[in-house]
């Protein structure tokens, strides 16, 4: 096998072993443990919906493996709000509130067909080169944006938020 690892965007909430399965109507397993503290895990990028309270695939996740895969979306660094802007969110800095609104992803044209998010700002960008690069843009009023280039400070925050 390979190594990997993901970003992803999920919902989450604690759950043992045992409230999942009875959540799912499963009988526990006899070689289980009810009480393992987990969490269930709503994967929101995933169209097959197995529970009907939910919108996404949704599976259960022991404590300790879930603690080492994801981290809520306030206190990131940097590069985890790269990889979740690269995945259409949008995010800002503490230090920011009241000064930006956040910053986001724009790919390059040929890109944007592909992109997982969405925005309405960026029909405002169809006039770009077919060739361009994707930037990063920093949005100050909630009609205006530019390109932004982070600072060392701002790469080696952690106390940046993704917005849902």
């Amino acid at each position: 096998m390979e190594n990997y690892i993901g970003v992803k965007n999920i919902k989450a909430s604690p759950m043992t072993r045992g409230e999942y399965n009875r959540y799912r109507g499963w009988d526990l397993p006899k070689d289980e443990d009810g009480s393992e503290k987990g969490y269930l895990v709503e994967y929101l990028d995933s169209k097959k919906i197995v529970h009907p309270n939910h919108k996404g695939y949704i599976s259960w996740s022991p404590k300790d493996v879930f603690d080492k895969a994801y981290r809520k979306t306030k206190g990131l660094t940097f590069g985890l709000v790269l990889e979740a802007i690269k995945l259409g969110k949008k995010a800002y800095r503490s230090e920011w509130i009241g000064k930006v609104n956040f910053i986001w992803f724009l790919p390059s044209p040929t890109e944007r067909k592909k992109w997982v998010g969405s925005s309405k700002i960026i029909d405002s960008f169809e006039g770009e080169k077919e060739n361009s690069i994707g930037s990063i843009r920093i949005t100050i009023d909630k009609k205006n944006s530019t390109t932004w280039v982070p600072t060392e400070e701002d790469v080696l925050a952690e106390d940046w938020t993704v917005l849902d």
